[in-house]
């Protein structure tokens, strides 16, 4: 818990630091995904008070590393200075992606929408690598959009992968088998009710989150929402991994 909150600390004082905040980022990584804590311990340390009030923070700063990450992995991708297998975090991915796959039983068949794919859309990158299905890609931000366009365009996927600048919450079509929503991506409410009204029977969702002492990574999706929708499987991330994955059926 001290560890939290001296990385925590820092980030207080100097948060608009972009190096700083990498290394403490990286730090925290280290110090949550290297261990192994119980259900016991992870609940011990979420319910300190001071680390509940440090969580908006390290949250706030994680998103930022990941969302800096990737940009400046996508410009030194589009120089040529680096391959998608260099990029950072794509051994997590790989395992996330594959986790995904099996928990949703995703194919080649599937029309596959993915919504908050920021500028590096790895998640349908891997999607595509890995069932050769096609991917629709929703993001918010412009600048995001164009980035990842850039980066479809140069792997030779432009007849596969489709980014489009629109919000998960304003979804107006229901021909997608399968939908996953970003862990960064939100409002969660407004989405998923979005998603599950605009979607046809069978339709599989993944909603991802995060549990325990991950949560100093990423904002937990509200479990009591994702109940209104009967969760019928979770896959919880472990070792390495900071992204639960749930699966909805409508």
């Amino acid at each position: 818990m001290s560890e939290i909150l001296e990385v925590g600390s820092y980030l207080t004082k100097r948060h608009t630091d972009t190096n700083l905040i990498k290394s403490k980022m990286l730090e925290l990584e280290a110090l949550i995904l290297k261990k192994k804590f119980t259900v016991s311990e992870e609940k011990t340390i979420l319910s300190y008070e001071k680390v509940k009030n440090s969580l908006p923070l390290l949250q706030q700063t994680y998103e930022t590393f990941e969302t800096d990450l990737e940009q400046e992995f996508v410009n030194n991708f589009l120089k040529g200075i680096k391959k998608l297998k260099d990029y950072l975090l794509y051994t997590r991915f790989v395992k996330l992606i594959k986790n995904e796959i099996n928990l949703a039983k995703i194919s080649e068949k599937d029309s596959f929408l993915f919504i908050g794919s920021g500028p590096l859309p790895i998640t349908a990158i891997l999607l595509n690598m890995f069932t050769k299905c096609s991917v629709d890609c929703y993001d918010k931000n412009k600048i995001s959009v164009k980035l990842s366009e850039r980066v479809i365009e140069k792997l030779n996927l432009s007849n596969k992968i489709k980014i489009y600048n629109k919000k998960g919450e304003n979804l107006s079509e229901n021909k997608y088998s399968v939908i996953v929503i970003a862990l960064l991506a939100k409002p969660k409410d407004k989405i998923l009710h979005k998603v599950w009204n605009e979607s046809i029977k069978g339709t599989r969702i993944i909603c991802r989150t995060s549990d325990g002492v991950r949560e100093v990574f990423y904002e937990r999706t509200n479990p009591g929402l994702l109940s209104e929708y009967l969760p019928l499987k979770k896959i919880f991330a472990k070792n390495d991994q900071t992204i639960s994955s749930v699966l909805l059926i409508k």
